[in-house]
């Protein structure tokens, strides 16, 4: 019997999928508004100025903006290509070529199922596979599986015995 070892969910919640955007989006809403004091000739106070908050809450929506929509698409088109069994089977034993460190500060994994070779970046904003090796990852040296992808994307894992 084959067991399911990971299938993509397309996720709707803030948690740590933007994380990074949000981190993003504040230091760039910050760096516009030092700019913005320093740009301010007229000597006006910048914390009672309205025009001294227009730059950096313009910056601050369009990263938060054009990275959600980025996220969505990426599941959206993911999970419709998956139901609509356009999709790469792959199936064999697990070669591992390269791990990425845990910290994530190394190339991603590069693994090997078939004929099919897959790089895993746990740090990438996907709704796709993305555990490492070193973060849990079930795509380990030897394992067989069955791998289900999209564009070098992975959307299933099956075991296999």
């Amino acid at each position: 019997m084959n067991e399911i070892l990971y299938v993509m969910e397309v996720e709707r919640d803030w948690g740590d999928k933007y994380h990074f955007e949000i981190q993003l989006s504040i230091t760039i809403f910050l760096l516009a508004y030092v700019g913005s004091i320093f740009r301010n000739i007229r000597g006006a106070d910048p914390w009672h100025d309205k025009a001294s908050f227009r730059l950096p809450l313009f910056a601050l929506l369009v990263v938060m903006i054009l990275s959600i929509i980025r996220v969505e698409r990426d599941g959206d088109y993911l999970l419709h290509q998956y139901l609509n069994g356009n999709y790469i089977l792959s199936e064999g034993v697990v070669a591992v070529e390269n791990k990425q460190d845990k910290d994530g500060h190394s190339p991603p994994d590069l693994v090997h199922v078939g004929s099919s070779s897959f790089r895993i970046q746990y740090y990438s904003n996907t709704d796709a596979y993305k555990q490492t090796i070193e973060n849990g990852g079930v795509l380990r040296e030897g394992a067989k599986v069955r791998v289900y992808s999209v564009e070098d994307k992975i959307i299933r894992i099956d075991a296999l015995d």
